[in-house]
């Protein structure tokens, strides 16, 4: 299949990814272009999006046949761009690109070894430390083993315990306001896991957005928290976009010192005791607010696809708006019915276009979630 008027082909690989539709929507604002996804999972909603040009299944068996899947759909439908968005496709593709048919259509992407230790919260740690990077006291933990934790003296409680690598959205995370509870929970896992722990302090969340080339940053942005998810270290529902030279300093700091390429999410907090910003983690993938900075002047999709086709990367400018996701949106009008008509609001600071764009899309997953949550109760 060939493209018409000379239209850009971009090839998602990894459709299964629930923030797929966050980097479709940042897609569907670029002229001429054509969005194709292959997918591991047989019944995406994602099929139902008019952004999605052209949608495959694969049963995927191994890592070498997903990259062969890619290089089939690459030749048959004559794609310009690879792009992967999430973390397991973007270090496959990252070990190996020398496999593919075509490896110059896939766009800047951080080296394994840099991935393995910016995704690995204990190695992470390590290495701020290595390289002086200001980040909270970080021990490493082994639960099921029935021993102390080495170090336990240094800690401030309260503390947070995390799972090595996460799912996001702060899945697995668990608060604990003394030692004893603390030990009695890692202690009582019947499992062998790896786990870290932080001090936790008060303060302010924040995350600095990249796109980078051999640790050098080409775009950012950087979004402070501040309308809280409706659970613990769930995602933000609002934030503001705005300009922090202390973050942006300590955000090159990291990326050189990982020379990094491709996109990042770093998530930061500062401390309002100390008056310190902290790197809390790393997360190696497009993100669930990429919408917002795109909304706000960057569209990190479209940069990426530009470093691919050796286009100038564009702008790197944004506004310091705000942002609300859908969630955001239904809360703020909820306690504020008002803002149901500020329609520039709505258009400008949030995601409702995009559903009214395309709404079979939005459907389809309202009443998917709506149908599971009746099965798991009545059923």
């Amino acid at each position: 299949m060939k493209k018409e008027n000379n239209r850009c082909a971009i090839l998602i690989p990894d459709g299964e990814s629930h923030f797929l539709n966050y980097v479709i929507n940042c897609l569907s604002t670029i002229p001429r272009a054509l969005v194709y996804v292959m997918t591991s999972k047989n019944d995406v909603a994602i099929k139902f999006s008019r952004f999605v040009h052209h949608l495959t299944f694969y049963e995927i068996t191994s890592d070498e046949h997903w990259i062969s899947c890619i290089n089939s759909e690459v030749d048959r439908h004559d794609i310009d761009v690879i792009l992967p968005v999430f973390e397991t496709g973007i270090r496959t593709l990252s070990a190996l690109r020398q496999d593919l048919t075509h490896p110059n259509k896939l766009g800047l992407l951080p080296t394994t070894h840099y991935f393995d230790i910016a995704i690995n919260k204990w190695s992470l740690s390590k290495h701020l430390t290595q390289h002086q990077i200001p980040h909270p006291l970080t021990l490493h933990v082994v639960s099921g083993t029935g021993d102390e934790i080495q170090g336990a003296e240094q800690l401030t409680f309260p503390v947070l315990l995390k799972p090595l690598e996460g799912t996001g959205g702060g899945v697995g995370i668990r608060k604990f306001g003394d030692l004893g509870s603390l030990n009695s929970h890692v202690n009582n896992l019947s499992e062998e896991r790896e786990f870290i722990v932080q001090n936790c302090f008060d303060g302010i969340d924040f995350c600095s957005n990249v796109l980078c080339e051999n640790g050098s940053i080409l775009a950012h942005t950087i979004q402070k928290h501040i309308v809280h998810g409706t659970k613990d270290f769930a995602p933000q529902l609002g934030l503001q976009y705005v300009e922090n030279e202390e973050i942006n300093a300590i955000t090159e700091r990291l990326m050189k010192s990982l020379n990094w390429s491709g996109v990042a999410n770093i998530d930061m907090r500062y401390d309002s005791t100390t008056g310190i910003y902290h790197i809390i983690e790393v997360n190696p993938r497009f993100w669930g607010s990429v919408e917002g900075s795109m909304l706000a002047g960057i569209n990190f999709p479209q940069l990426y696809i530009n470093t691919v086709l050796g286009r100038e990367i564009g702008p790197t400018t944004y506004r310091h708006q705000e942002f609300f996701n859908l969630k955001g949106v239904l809360a703020r009008i909820k306690k504020q019915p008002s803002f149901l008509f500020r329609w520039r609001w709505l258009w400008n600071e949030t995601p409702v276009k995009f559903v009214l764009w395309d709404f079979k899309f939005y459907a389809v997953r309202i009443f998917r979630k709506l149908f599971s949550i009746l099965r798991k109760k009545f059923f």
